[in-house]
């Protein structure tokens, strides 16, 4: 019968012509029958009684008012048998289900419990990648007034747009600057200081910038800030919703 194997299931007619063998002749439904798979008459609901969907209670997307719903129509949260069992769970919970948040990083919600806010791990920092480059072991920019120094300006009044901010100017000077690490660290610093000045010049408020040399404890620098340079951090560096675009502040929903 391998001819039958290789045909699909429920084939019989072809089935057995495949083999050489006379299918038998097929049957003629009685009177009063069913065509319906399975070969048995259709047999309606008793007495014509319609099957009602079960109902459940819970409440709508950051909502604290039980309702009653068809189960297949009903929000994605804790559901439950009666309103009484619902307002309990009202009473108990910690969080709106359907509610979310944006922090400037991270996403916080509440889960379909009620009982716990979830948060997305995201590590994020903000960076600035431009410095300015000084001639060698010197206090003077390679080009001044520095071409960059309006677009650093421009970009660090919009940083300094959280009131708690600081900038941090971070002075470099390479090994061959100098003879000594004392001097290193001077010749560093006193960048730093030259770069502050030229800022504060360009109407940035001094209180909020502050000067040092890349080893008095600044952290790790990302390239190009290396050599003779002088290269700037933020503190904090966490991004909020004053460093997000006028539309993302507009579209998004922002954690207070």
């Amino acid at each position: 019968m391998l001819g039958c194997a290789l045909l699909a299931a429920g084939s019989a007619v072809a089935c057995a012509r495949a083999v050489g063998e006379v299918p038998p002749p097929a049957s003629s439904p009685k009177p009063g029958a069913s065509s319906a798979p399975g070969g048995g008459a259709e047999t309606p609901p008793a007495g014509g009684a319609e099957v009602l969907e079960r109902r459940v209670w819970t409440t709508e997307p950051e909502q604290d008012t039980c309702q009653q719903f068809p189960a297949s129509e009903a929000p994605p949260h804790s559901q439950f048998d009666t309103r009484s069992d619902c307002e309990a769970w009202v009473a108990e919970r910690t969080c709106r289900p359907g509610f979310g948040c944006f922090d400037g990083c991270n996403t916080i919600s509440c889960d379909p419990t009620g009982m716990h806010l979830r948060t997305t791990l995201v590590d994020c920092r903000l960076s600035m990648l431009e410095t300015i480059e000084f001639r060698f072991a010197s206090l003077v920019p390679k080009d001044s007034p520095p071409p960059q120094l309006a677009a650093i300006q421009a970009t660090l009044a919009r940083v300094l747009e959280v009131p708690a901010r600081k900038v941090i100017l971070i002075g470099h000077a390479g090994v061959a600057e100098a003879n000594t690490p004392d001097a290193r660290e001077r010749l560093a610093a006193g960048r730093a200081e030259v770069v502050r000045g030229l800022l504060i010049g360009a109407g940035l408020p001094g209180d909020r910038l502050v000067a040092r040399s890349a080893s008095a404890g600044s952290a790790a620098v990302p390239p190009p800030a290396q050599g003779s340079v002088v290269s700037f951090e933020f503190d904090p560096d966490r991004p909020t919703r004053a460093d997000a675009s006028p539309e993302a502040q507009r579209t998004r929903r922002w954690c207070q």
